[in-house]
Parts: C-alpha cells; sequence; structure tokens
C-alpha cells in the first residue's frame, strides 16, 4: 500500500555567489527626462534592496536615484501578489514602507521617526487621505495613488500586472520607465550578485550619503 506520507521539499540552497538574483520580471526606474540637466548629471542609481529567497529569482526590487541630499527617488517592483491583503491595501502599505522602511535613504536629516508605526496604520487602511491621479510609465498615463508622507511624497500603481510603489523628495514630480541601463547602477539589477558584492554596494551608499 503506498505511503500517504508527502514528500518533503528539498531544502533551500544558499549560494554566497549568487545571494541577488534578478527577477524574471522588467523593472522600473525613475525617468530622468523632466529633471534638471544639472541634478541629471550629478545623480547616482543604486540597487537598494530586494524581496524573496535568497538564490532565487527576486519577489521585488528597489531602485534608488539621488543627487547629494537634494533628490531622492526610490522605486520598487513586484508582481501583482495573488491572495493575501486587498491589493489596494498592500499597495499604500508598500508605498508607505518606503519612507518607513527606509529612513537612511532620506539623510542626512532623515524624517522624525516618531510614530512611524502609526502613520505607516493610517497610511494603509486611510484610502481616502490618497489623492487619485496618473503617473507617466513609458511615456503612457497610468491611474495611480499617491499621498504626502513627512514631507516625502509616495504613490502606487499597477503596471502590466506588476504593482509599483515609489517615494521622492526634491523633484517636482516622478515620471517612470522600464530599465533603461542597468551598467549606470553601482550594482546592475540585472545581473546576479554576491553577498561580498552588496556588501560593497551598500558601505558604497552608506559612504556617498553620510
Amino acid at each position: 500500500m503506498p505511503s500517504s506520507t508527502p514528500t518533503p521539499e528539498p531544502p533551500q540552497v544558499f549560494d554566497r555567489a549568487r545571494y541577488y538574483v534578478p527577477p524574471t520580471f522588467t523593472l522600473l526606474e525613475m525617468d530622468t527626462c523632466t529633471v534638471a540637466a544639472d541634478l541629471v548629471d550629478t545623480g547616482r542609481r543604486w540597487l537598494l534592496n530586494f524581496n524573496g529567497q535568497v538564490s532565487m529569482p527576486a519577489d521585488g526590487v528597489s531602485l534608488g536615484w539621488r543627487t547629494g541630499h537634494e533628490a531622492r527617488v526610490v522605486v520598487n517592483t513586484e508582481m501583482v501578489p495573488n491572495g493575501g491583503w486587498p491589493l489596494e491595501r498592500r499597495a499604500r502599505s508598500g508605498a508607505a514602507f518606503l519612507v518607513i522602511g527606509g529612513m537612511h535613504f532620506w539623510g542626512p536629516e532623515p524624517p522624525e521617526q516618531t510614530g512611524w508605526r502609526e502613520l505607516l496604520t493610517q497610511a494603509e487602511h486611510d484610502a481616502e487621505s490618497w489623492q487619485s491621479g496618473a503617473v507617466v510609465v513609458d511615456g503612457r498615463a497610468t491611474q495611480a495613488h499617491a499621498r504626502d508622507i513627512l514631507g516625502i511624497q509616495v504613490g502606487h500603481a499597477v503596471v502590466d500586472e506588476r504593482l509599483v510603489t515609489w517615494a521622492y523628495v526634491g523633484i517636482p514630480s516622478i515620471r517612470l520607465q522600464s530599465l533603461a541601463d542597468a551598467s549606470v547602477y553601482t550594482a546592475d539589477p540585472l545581473a546576479p550578485h554576491s553577498t561580498d558584492d552588496l556588501e560593497r554596494e551598500w558601505d558604497d551608499f552608506f559612504r556617498d550619503i553620510s
């Protein structure tokens, strides 16, 4: 009689040489076409963060762009999730967390963190505090929602089955585009990276913002 015991899944293999593996979907980034030329010339692009199992294709990736302490932008791309929280609630929470969870990016004097849990909860649940509008993605207007959190503009949209969230300060508005040139990033978002690669990337990032 065959055994009814389920076959255990193989253990996850942690490969230090492939700690970060790029996602299988197209990433979005900030489009600088409407940004002042002097900011574009001095701006740097970063692979800031990723979500998912290590050594497997990333579930979500955050790309950053900043010029000194003047203009700063974070754009996170992930596939629209199946199940779990209602999509709008997840989108609001994800956009707010780009501010609350990434205080170091907004230096040298990051936003006041007092009551951040309450801010995150409020942004997540209070749909009426978000303004309906549009964001330009690859030259096309796409429905979006946005608001201010701690002086930082945040927003979210669904683009071709991808959930995109963003946060920015120091520029009047944001436009998005499909990742155009991965080579301009301090760590290529479209290539696998070892733990050593990412440690060097983040060390460089923290030196840049200090």
